[in-house]
């Protein structure tokens, strides 16, 4: 498995985590201010640019954004011109 960690010191957003495990990949971080979110979706576009430079491409019908919390802002996310479809949950960590 292979993982990259942006740090908020590094981008002056918050953290994120890509990781990818043969055909899985995740991208998480905390998008609770509309500059998270815009980081997420920065990185985002990042890898779809990603995927067409090394003649790959996502599963856009598979892709789903995750929405945990309850006052989460449930940002509408995007994977080139595909909206994703969008589940949440309240669940909050102790």
């Amino acid at each position: 498995m292979s993982t990259h960690m942006d740090k908020a010191h590094q981008n002056g957003g918050a953290e994120r985590i890509l990781s990818k495990f043969a055909d899985d990949t995740k991208l998480g971080g905390v998008a609770d201010t509309p500059e998270g979110c815009a980081a997420i979706q920065r990185d985002l576009n990042r890898l779809e640019k990603w995927a067409d430079g090394n003649l790959m491409k996502f599963n856009k019908e598979k892709s789903k954004a995750l929405h945990l919390g309850r006052n989460n802002p449930r940002h509408q996310y995007m994977l080139g011109a595909n909206q994703l479809e969008r589940t949440w949950s309240s669940w909050t960590p102790s």
